[in-house]
């Protein structure tokens, strides 16, 4: 009992908040830090735009930034995007 409890308690590597993005929640991501709008982000990948804010609010969750600003310097900092 006490080692499945050990075990359970191991920390396993944080990974970075690019890799808990989903596909979809990426391409978002890199439209969002390029600029885009969420209408023309929704327009581009043929979604509605009220998905494309459930995603955003999921990437800025998933990233620790709290505006498209802070999306984009995420961006730039990681290397995921070239302005």
């Amino acid at each position: 009992m006490a080692e499945a409890l050990a075990a359970s308690l191991t920390v396993q590597p944080e990974r970075a908040p690019r890799e808990a993005l989903s596909h979809r929640e990426f391409q978002v991501f890199s439209l969002l830090a390029q600029g885009r709008s969420v209408g023309q982000i929704a327009e581009q990948l043929a979604l509605s735009p009220n998905t494309v804010s459930t995603y955003r609010a999921r990437i800025l969750e998933k990233t620790g930034t709290r505006n498209d600003v802070e999306v984009a310097l995420y961006a730039v900092k990681q290397n995921l995007v070239a302005m």
